[in-house]
């Protein structure tokens, strides 16, 4: 195992899971965890994903069914770090995160594209939802303790060749014969009009900042630590 990769939508996390994919090759891994009883459907307030408190074991006595884990070269999935915990601890732990407010537009619109919510529901009933609140953090274990790096989507690029240099044999030569990938990337004009417009709203952003403390903090650390990184 080279690398436990924590998905967070939105985020340039699928453009990243086809830089792991050329690295490494398809992971049957990812493929078990989208295939297990258990199926997290994130989208799904109603889903057992939910009832965290009430998982971990699950998930672990299913994923110890699974043979054999030990030829699995990554994990990329959308699934909390700490269902890791035990589990290759000599494997980095990685993710991508995204300036908070501009994370949960981008979710909320990608919400309305696949139907996960309701047509009638705007962006600000959306941010009261409690399975949407500090979910980022939830995915992160609340801390970056877990974590050996962290990459953002605003410096999606650079970040992803912070992470050849420092964890691969390729380095930044992995891109010389291949071209970038761009998954999941929106250019909708209605989309960008939007994001614009709802990040001007001044009363929108604090009340999201008063709903999700915890997401903006664990952001602030992380963006902390890669401003001490980069100098």
């Amino acid at each position: 195992m080279e690398v436990i990769s924590i998905k967070i939508p939105r985020t340039g996390s699928e453009s990243f899971g086809a830089v792991l994919h050329d690295l490494y090759g398809q992971s049957e891994l990812r493929n078990f965890i989208g295939g297990m009883k258990f199926n997290p459907k994130i989208y799904d307030p109603k889903s057992w994903w939910y009832a965290y408190d009430h998982i971990t074991g699950i998930f672990q006595d299913e994923l110890q069914e699974f043979k054999p884990y030990d030829d699995q070269q990554y994990v990329h999935n959308h699934v909390p770090v700490e269902l890791f915990d035990g589990w290759y601890d000599e494997c980095p732990r990685i993710a991508f995160m995204r300036e908070p407010v501009s994370w949960i537009i981008s979710c909320f619109w990608f919400a309305k594209m696949l139907s996960h919510i309701p047509e009638e529901m705007g962006i600000w009933e959306y941010i009261e939802l409690d399975y949407r609140k500090n979910w980022v953090s939830m995915m992160l274990g609340g801390s970056l303790d877990r974590f050996d790096w962290i990459g953002f989507q605003e410096t999606w690029l650079h970040s992803v060749k912070e992470f050849l240099n420092r964890f691969t044999n390729v380095g930044e030569t992995f891109f010389w014969e291949k071209p970038v990938p761009t998954r999941n990337v929106n250019i909708d004009d209605r989309y960008i009009r939007f994001r614009d417009d709802t990040l001007k709203d001044k009363a929108f952003v604090r009340r999201f900042k008063s709903l999700h403390k915890e997401d903006i903090k664990l952001y602030e650390e992380a963006t902390n630590v890669y401003t001490t990184r980069k100098s």
